[in-house]
Formats: C-alpha cells, sequence, structure tokens
C-alpha cells in the first residue's frame, strides 16, 4: 500500500501546508494569536465575540514606479568586469594605518579611484517592458505585499483571464486549497487590485495590513464589517423587518433606502434573511447563519454592514476596529459589539455545524445504503469496496489535516449516538478513548 501525506490526500500541494505550519510556529512566538494562524482560543458559549472584517478589496496605486525602480537598482548592478576592483578600492578607502597598516595618502589615492570608476560605470540600458512583463512584476508585488500581512495564504500563477475590468488575474488561496480571493492586474492605471473573501479575511492580520497600506499610495473599496450574536440574544431577522415597518433604520440625516427584502423560512428551519440598502453603498443584512449552514434550531444570527468607496470613505482605521463601521449604522449602536479582535468563535461555531450536518446526512442517507449492502457481502467487503482516500472539497476548510478532520467527524458521530444503546457496548467505549489510550 502507497502512503500519501495529509497534504496529498487533502488535494493541496505540500508547499501551502508548509507555510502554514510556519504561520502556525510564527504566532506561537507571539503574545497572542492571530487569525491567519487558525488557532481558535474559547470564548466559552455565551461570550460576545469581537467585531470582524468578512470581505475586503483594495486597490494599491503607483506600484508601476516600483517596478520601475526596481529595474534601475538591478540594472545599476551591470556586470562590466571590475567588480572586484570596485570592492578592493571600497576596502581601501575605507581603511586606516593602525587597524590596516595602509597609509592616508593610500586610503585617499583609492577613495579618488573608487570615484572615477563609479562615474565611468556603463549607464543602464532600459528596453520597454512588454504588457505581460508588466502584469508580472505588478503580481509579484502584490502577492508579496499580502503574504506579509498572511503567511498562510497560497498564491497562484497568472492564469491569463480578466477579472473586474482588469487584464489578468492570479488566485488566493487557503493552505487546504479553498479559493479565497485574487489580486487583478493589467490595465487600470497599472495598479494593483485585490480581493479577499471572508475566508482569507480570518486569515490576514488585519492590523498588519492596515500598517502597510498606509506606507503606500492605496484605496479600499469595499468592507464587510461582521458580527455574530451566537445565542440570538438581541434580535433576528423578523425582528429587524418588523423594526423596519415601524420606521426603523431611518438615518439622523438624510433618508432611509426603500430597497428592502425579507426572505421568510416560513418556520422550515432554513434560515430567514433581512437585507436592507444598495449594494453600490452601503447594505445591511441580518441573517441565520447557522440556519444556513444546516442546524435548523441554531438561534446563531449574523450583522454584517457592506460599505463600498463610491459612498463612503474608508480607511484603514476601519480595518483595525470594524466594529464602528457596525455601530454608525442607524438602529445598530445596541449591539454589544467588541471593536478590537479577531474573529475566533465565528470559525469554531461554523466548523461544529458544518461538521455535525455531515454526519447527520451520513446517518441518514449513506448508513442505510451500507447496512444493506453489508447485510449481504459483510462489513469489511463493504467498506474495502466504497473506501475512497479523497476529501470531499466542502470538508477542507474543516480541519488542517486529514487526521483532524477524521477525528472530528468520529468525535461528532459519537456524540450523536452517546444516548442509544450503542452507547453501552465496548467497542463504543473503545472507540470514545481512542486518544486517550
Amino acid at each position: 500500500m502507497i502512503h500519501l501525506p495529509d497534504s496529498e490526500r487533502l488535494g493541496v500541494a505540500p508547499l501551502a501546508v508548509d507555510a502554514f505550519t510556519a504561520a502556525m510556529a510564527a504566532a506561537a512566538l507571539r503574545p497572542s494569536p492571530f487569525s491567519n494562524t487558525g488557532m481558535i482560543p474559547d470564548h466559552g458559549s455565551g461570550a460576545d465575540a469581537p467585531a470582524f472584517v468578512d470581505f475586503l478589496k483594495f486597490t494599491l496605486k503607483g506600484m508601476r514606479k516600483a517596478l520601475d525602480r526596481a529595474r534601475r537598482i538591478d540594472a545599476h548592478q551591470h556586470v562590466d568586469g571590475l567588480e572586484e576592483l570596485r570592492e578592493a578600492l571600497g576596502v581601501t578607502a575605507a581603511s586606516d594605518w593602525e587597524s590596516d597598516f595602509v597609509t592616508p595618502q593610500e586610503s585617499a589615492n583609492a577613495a579618488f579611484l573608487l570615484a572615477r570608476l563609479e562615474d565611468k560605470r556603463p549607464a543602464p540600458d532600459f528596453e520597454a517592458l512588454s504588457p505581460l512583463a508588466v502584469e508580472r512584476g505588478l503580481a509579484v508585488i502584490g502577492r508579496t505585499f499580502v503574504r506579509e500581512c498572511a503567511p498562510a495564504l497560497v498564491f497562484g500563477e497568472l492564469t491569463g483571464r480578466g477579472r473586474d475590468g482588469y487584464k489578468n488575474h492570479l488566485n488566493i488561496f487557503t493552505h487546504l486549497g479553498e479559493n479565497c480571493g485574487f489580486i487583478a492586474v493589467g490595465g487600470n492605471g497599472d495598479t494593483i487590485h485585490v480581493n479577499l473573501t471572508g475566508q482569507a479575511c480570518q486569515r490576514v492580520d488585519l492590523a498588519k495590513l492596515a500598517d502597510a497600506l498606509d506606507g503606500v499610495d492605496h484605496k479600499i473599496g469595499r468592507i464587510d464589517a461582521a458580527w455574530d450574536d451566537f445565542e440570538g440574544r438581541y434580535g433576528d431577522p423578523a425582528g429587524a423587518a418588523e423594526n423596519y415597518r415601524h420606521g426603523g433604520f431611518t438615518p439622523q440625516k438624510g433618508v432611509r433606502s426603500e430597497k428592502v427584502c425579507f426572505f421568510d423560512d416560513m418556520g422550515t428551519g432554513n434560515g430567514s434573511t433581512f437585507q436592507l440598502g444598495d449594494r453600490s453603498s452601503r447594505m445591511l443584512r441580518i441573517y441565520s447563519k447557522g440556519k444556513q449552514l444546516g442546524n435548523k434550531t441554531s438561534p446563531w444570527v449574523r450583522y454584517e454592514v457592506q460599505y463600498m468607496a463610491a459612498a463612503f470613505d474608508l480607511t484603514t482605521d476601519n480595518l483595525r476596529n470594524p466594529g464602528l463601521l457596525l455601530l454608525q449604522y442607524p438602529d445598530l449602536d445596541f449591539l454589544p459589539v467588541i471593536g478590537q479582535g479577531e474573529p475566533c468563535m465565528r470559525v469554531r461555531r461554523e466548523t461544529e455545524i458544518s461538521i455535525d450536518r455531515v454526519v447527520n446526512w451520513a446517518r441518514t442517507v449513506v448508513g442505510p445504503v451500507l447496512t444493506l449492502l453489508a447485510d449481504s457481502i459483510g462489513c469489511t467487503t463493504t467498506i474495502e469496496l466504497v473506501a475512497n482516500d479523497k476529501t470531499p472539497r466542502r470538508l477542507r476548510k474543516l480541519a488542517n489535516s486529514r487526521k483532524e478532520l477524521s477525528d472530528n467527524l468520529a468525535d461528532a458521530l459519537l456524540d450523536s449516538r452517546k444516548f442509544a444503546p450503542i452507547a453501552s457496548k465496548s467497542s463504543y467505549l473503545s472507540a470514545e478513548t481512542r486518544n486517550l489510550q
């Protein structure tokens, strides 16, 4: 039997796993973990989670000048056969008699000759860059810029296809191969356009990214600020719709948006959504996040406000404190939003609900089929015939390795049957204590 590492079983390159491992190790040296390490502190079931950024779009400007500057620096290192002589003269010019046995006159002569050689250095011969070369250079700059703030993200190659008005783009992935954004280049004044989804944002050190953006010419095009009410203590989508009917969400200045809709699940448990506003300026979404993920009884409600730069002046301070974007929305100032922090509990709850949903599907759909097969050909033969080492794409983001994913699924399955007769059998008890032995 050929052994396959977890990375290959999960369908991602070992380089991606190495990047995530390096991020974990780097974070261990920090006083507190940040979101791109995958480390999830336990806040307790009733704790209020901090506000977080669930979508980010920004553009880097003036990067063509940085590309040309790098070319000039590289061109000045042009080899003309005199590099060793320049180095020797430089050492002599910086020496003195006491330590290096060089007379002041010899040092002065060396400095004079070195200056003459620098004047004679051949001028750089610049050739016009092709459009593809410019795109590649800008892509490298954009990739390096983001990677410094999110070492756990993995970057693909330029696809040759346009996106969002740009001529070319490369995709961004999580360490488990999930597409979570892109970097677009080509045209638009040689700017670099970066688009990060919620999966990417939770792996980005946003404070570090904000500091990096402060050092360059940029424009933030969109920020989605969100907050999770895990226990449903502050309302639900139906309550938000009722508030709107009674004049709620009206700003002190200006008029309330008339673009409003309420999607009612009619008690099916699939989750309701209240939506108010315009995608081109500002939009409020209040929806049943837990039910959306498959738990029909979950009280988890998410409050999310999408801000667009076309209508608002978005700054790096909004990345450092996204809670302010929520609190400034009409009728949301009652939320106990913690303005600063990382999206920690959100990841844990979302993972737990998704795993429970998979286990429930396996019991109700796959279980009966496997039972019928086992009745005919036996359990061992059935497992050997249907075994598949591939990990479904929808499960890749739920764990950092195949072992962790299998353990999480097993724990959820055992927990779902803890009141069944099988729980008293030795096989169940052995499986429950498998990691303690």
